[in-house]
């Protein structure tokens, strides 16, 4: 019985010291940072006439989120001419016109070229706006939000739409 235990006792130590062995075909370490997470919440709210002549002309609202970043000295030549920066992608969204907290995943956002901008920090440029069959209708006026991704981060983006 004793020599039983003893057998058991050294298999669990085995398999023990090989769980905690590197595998010899696992991947290399890559130096690439990890993805980071771009997701956050949007506050939006109307006033009800805002909502009663969106519902009433059967507009809906778009949230458009533009991901950018200021350019490194080194990467100037990479920045859109018309602005400076370097944009990351633009992330769209459909919502119905009623108050609500939006989440944004900032699944858009394109990690790859963090490396040209500022501090590899995005800035994300929200702006909301009625549309109709696929085109602005500009029946309602809303707040815009510009700033880093990580502002947005920190607590709902409070926007805020009422008639023009």
């Amino acid at each position: 019985m004793t020599k039983s235990i003893l057998i058991f006792s050294a298999g669990l130590a085995a398999i023990a010291l090989v769980q905690c062995s590197p595998k010899a075909d696992a991947p290399a370490a890559s130096a690439a940072p990890a993805a980071v997470g771009y997701s956050y919440d949007i506050a939006l709210s109307f006033t009800p006439e805002a909502i009663e002549k969106i519902k009433a002309r059967g507009s809906q609202m778009e949230i458009s989120a533009l991901y950018y970043g200021n350019a490194r000295p080194s990467t100037v030549q990479l920045a859109d001419p018309k602005d400076g920066t370097i944009h990351l992608n633009t992330d769209t969204l459909q919502v119905e016109a009623k108050d609500q907290t939006v989440h944004m995943t900032g699944a858009g956002a394109q990690t790859e070229n963090l490396q040209h901008i500022t501090g590899q920090k995005p800035l994300v440029l929200i702006n909301i706006y009625s549309t109709k069959a696929g085109k602005k209708d500009g029946l309602i006026g809303c707040g815009v939000f510009q700033d880093y991704v990580e502002s947005a981060q920190a607590k709902p983006v409070a926007i805020h739409c009422d008639l023009k």
